[in-house]
């Protein structure tokens, strides 16, 4: 026989996350469920559900950092003005637009570290820098190409 859901659990499943007062509940259940089911994974199973983890919480520990930044000065990058407003999200990071000139941007605009991809990375990157490990090392660490880790030290050094 299939497995069949409640209608109140698919109603619930359906609320957007931090929506009315059954969400506690809701994630308590799921986590449950969740910590059950990771009783039968198989040892590389284990292995890549902690990988994907500790990507995650490397990402949200550098969303913080960044976030953090311009939360301290808000000002726009191009003219320096100081009057913007919150304007969406794009790749994980909140954008900014300036009303003085117009342009959108996020904390990372302007910076060296502008346009740089595998955030959740760029901790590991900097601990293999502080270890003194070469290039290559630390792409061979860190699961990137030479020319990625090359181009983040240099942009780190900056």
């Amino acid at each position: 026989m299939a497995h069949v859901v409640s209608r109140e659990a698919s109603r619930l499943s359906a609320w957007p996350e931090g929506f009315g007062p059954m969400e506690a509940q809701m994630r308590t259940a799921e986590l449950k469920r969740l910590l059950a089911m990771t009783r039968r994974l198989t040892p590389s199973q284990r292995e890549e559900l902690m990988a994907q983890l500790s990507e995650d919480v490397a990402r949200n520990e550098v969303g913080t950092v960044i976030q953090g930044k311009l939360a301290r000065h808000p000002g726009c990058p191009k003219c320096g003005g100081q009057h913007t407003v919150r304007n969406g999200q794009a790749s994980g990071l909140q954008r900014y637009k300036c009303r003085g000139c117009g342009i959108s941007f996020n904390a990372l605009s302007g910076t060296p570290l502008a346009r740089l991809r595998h955030r959740d990375k760029w901790f590991g990157q900097a601990q293999a820098m502080d270890e003194g490990l070469s290039v290559r090392k630390s792409a061979a660490r860190m699961a990137v190409h030479r020319t990625t880790a090359f181009r983040w030290r240099h942009r780190f050094l900056v």
